[in-house]
């Protein structure tokens, strides 16, 4: 994983693997209360995605203006490295889905190939079980969509602000949906409910490469490390109690995850070797978060697929949470490994034919002679 600077940091993959193996531990294990360590992952994704996604936009757009101001380059760079990165895999999951009939990768085929899985769970289907974690994928999707062409293309100066604006949008969205009684998909699951990671995310990657509002930022994580902590261990309380999980709010301890998190990535983006850079850059950490991308796709299917698939070899499914457990990460990990190494990352390569930056314009023949004499 790459931080603004260019240059390889394994923090950055430690914190993609400690987000997914916070999901895994939520979807892999019975213990209820531990569900919400999933919301948490996945928004830890998102600003892990915010990030880096507007670092590269900045960058990209950085060289386009020092080249003439050819932003429709920078653009068409990002979304063939992006198509690059994400349609192979996905695509490749959903069919294999589709041929075995696994969720509603059939019945809800377009939903899920426009990447709409979201608004398919909020507004037809709030009960999916089996693919409903391409909810998240779909509103990074969304996401791609549209940021790229407000940060290449609107003012600079008025790019805080928005980002400010979106992070205050998504809480006061869940409130209002809350109040609405909109279900769980529709509060949750939409895009403009998730801006606040995702801006979070965006805004300290605006700080870290114009030098602006670095140390009110920092301040702000760091309160969002004061307040996400206890918020984090409440949360964890309240979902071991069933008579209050209902009643606890939600709306703004989202806000609070993702100060925590913001905190989180930008010490990894620090790049220091501290205790905490090691931990994060941890090689088998490290490659989890290389991987991850394949684990979210998988992961649910695998523990749909997995009991059935024994059952039709004649094998016994572990009885216990611990076996099951041990054999869903196992399987999980085998098929992504071999997914990564065999599939994503030769496609993967094929983005050095795709350079953020673009070549200067060609100088004379006679110039180009004096040099290389």
């Amino acid at each position: 994983m790459h931080a603004e600077t260019g240059g390889y940091m394994p923090q950055l993959d430690g914190v993609r693997g400690v987000a997914i193996a916070a999901v895994l531990l939520a979807h892999y294990t019975p213990v209820t209360r531990y569900g919400e360590f999933g919301v948490m992952g996945v928004q830890l994704f998102f600003v892990l995605s915010g990030f880096l996604i507007t670092g590269i936009l900045l960058r990209g757009r950085d060289g386009a203006d020092r080249l003439g101001g050819n932003k429709s380059f920078a653009l068409r760079q990002f979304y063939v490295r992006r198509f690059l990165r994400i349609f192979p895999a996905y695509y490749a999951t959903l069919c294999v889905c589709v041929v075995f009939g696994i969720g509603t990768a059939r019945t809800a085929f377009l939903w899920h190939a426009s990447y709409t899985t979201n608004f398919y769970c909020a507004i037809i289907n709030p009960n999916e079980a089996v693919l409903n974690h391409f909810w998240s994928l779909a509103v990074e999707e969304q996401f791609y969509l549209l940021w790229p062409w407000v940060v290449i293309f609107a003012p600079r100066r008025c790019l805080p602000y928005l980002l400010v604006a979106l992070i205050m949008t998504a809480p006061a969205y869940r409130f209002m949906a809350g109040l609405l009684h909109w279900n769980s998909p529709a509060k949750n699951w939409l895009l403009i409910g998730c801006t606040d990671s995702l801006a979070l995310g965006g805004l300290l990657a605006w700080s870290r490469h114009t030098g602006a509002w670095e140390r009110g930022l920092r301040l702000v994580t760091r309160a969002g490390l004061i307040v996400g902590l206890p918020v984090w261990l409440a949360t964890i309380l309240v979902w071991a109690v069933p008579e209050v999980r209902q009643r606890f709010p939600l709306t703004y301890s989202h806000l609070a995850f993702a100060l925590l998190f913001t905190w989180i990535v930008n010490r990894a983006a620090d790049g220091r070797r501290d205790p905490f850079g090691a931990t994060l850059s941890f090689p088998p950490l490290a490659y989890l978060g290389k991987i991850s991308y394949g684990v979210y796709l998988v992961h649910q299917p695998v523990q749909h697929a997995l009991p059935k698939a024994f059952a039709w070899c004649g094998i016994p499914y572990p009885g216990s949470a611990i076996g099951v457990f041990a054999v869903l990460m196992a399987f999980t990990l085998a098929l992504t490994s071999l997914s990564w190494h065999f599939m994503e990352a030769p496609i993967n390569n094929l983005k050095r034919h795709f350079p953020y930056a673009a070549r200067p314009p060609a100088r004379d023949a006679s110039a180009v002679n004096k040099q290389t004499a």
